[in-house]
């Protein structure tokens, strides 16, 4: 997409937003599993099927899946997250039958022959134009280990990482990357897993922890950071300011924390042109925001759509009642948002 295309979607999607109009759907994140094979101190997905092991037998059917997005005509950008995506055992099915042509997949690597065999066959499929893999590290070795709960993990993403690159040598629709969340536990770790990623010659994301009891369900969690955390954090959004002072990211929205981590930077779109699905088809504005819309089994997505509770919610988010600062939904709100692709022309 072309700059000039890029700023009149961004122009239309914020004068729909700001006029009350409906706005075409463009993005969803889609949960297709709650099982995890990592122990994540950041996280307790991987306890939800473990304490109720019948969840796994609920999850939608690829007969499910199909139906339910035949109704998202103008889908672009699909994340398929989890749990460990990877261990759907019809992941590729999926991808497929979503018909997206930018898709993109964390994995915590633990099974990294399994991940190579899955994106192998993912990227034959017709309309896939980018395939976006994020292999998760969150510091280097024993420590990336006790993070996420798994001794050998960080031994095991870098064999991931390894074999990814090989076959990106030989199919440019994958596009590779290592995803870090920083905590209390590695903020002396993300310079270095940057530098990690700059040495295997791969892309670099991060965000803060964050608490959601729709999704982390890590509300009493205590490994969020603190203003005690703050001279760390400055110290490295400097970094990578400094290393991608173009990135939209790092410019409009993680540096903005440091002013007001109680504020969102930028108006948010989610439940607007962006939405979340979890693994029983059930319809969130995002992954954060505990407040379900409806079920999408059986339903008409335009019924959930221009529902009372949908309008209670994006009034809610219009009001700026949000203040989450994850990227899942900060890229999409910065793109939706005409002024904050200007700044990006200026500086």
């Amino acid at each position: 997409m072309n700059k000039l295309t890029t700023m009149l979607d961004s122009l239309y999607a914020y004068s729909c937003r700001k006029l009350g109009f409906s706005i075409p759907l463009r993005r969803l994140n889609f949960a297709v599993t709650y099982r995890c094979n990592s122990k994540c101190l950041t996280c307790n997905i991987w306890k939800t099927c473990l304490k109720n092991p019948s969840l796994a037998k609920k999850e939608l059917y690829l007969k499910d899946i199909k139906s339910i997005f035949s109704q998202f005509k103008d889908l672009k950008f699909i994340g398929i997250t989890g749990g460990e995506p990877f261990l759907r055992e019809d992941l590729i099915e999926i991808v497929e039958s979503i018909k997206v042509p930018y898709v993109s997949i964390p994995t915590n690597a633990l099974m990294p022959k399994r991940v190579i065999g899955f994106v192998e066959k993912m990227v034959e499929i017709d309309n896939l134009k980018q395939l976006d893999i994020s292999v998760s590290i969150d510091a280097i070795g024993k420590l990336n280990d006790k993070i996420r709960g798994v001794p050998g993990s960080y031994d095991k993403s870098i064999e991931a990482l390894k074999l990814l690159k090989k076959l990106q040598r030989k199919n440019d629709k994958i596009v590779i990357g290592i995803s870090t969340t920083i905590s209390k536990a590695n903020v002396n770790e993300i310079i270095k897993v940057y530098k990690l990623a700059e040495k295997l010659d791969v892309a670099f994301f991060t965000r803060l922890a964050h608490s959601s009891s729709l999704y982390y369900e890590n509300i009493s969690s205590k490994i969020f950071v603190d203003e005690t955390d703050m001279p760390y954090i400055e110290r490295i959004f400097k970094f990578l300011l400094k290393k991608q002072p173009r990135n939209l990211f790092y410019r409009h929205y993680l540096n903005r924390f440091l002013e007001n981590p109680s504020k969102q930077p930028v108006p948010c779109f989610s439940g607007f042109n962006s939405f979340f699905i979890d693994p029983y088809g059930n319809l969130y504005p995002c992954i954060m925001l505990n407040r379900r819309i409806g079920n999408l089994k059986g339903k008409v997505l335009k019924q959930l759509l221009d529902s009372k509770e949908t309008k209670d919610i994006r009034k809610s988010i219009s009001d700026g009642e949000c203040s989450c600062w994850t990227e899942c939904e900060a890229l999409n709100s910065i793109y939706s948002n005409p002024v904050e692709l200007l700044k990006k022309c200026i500086y």
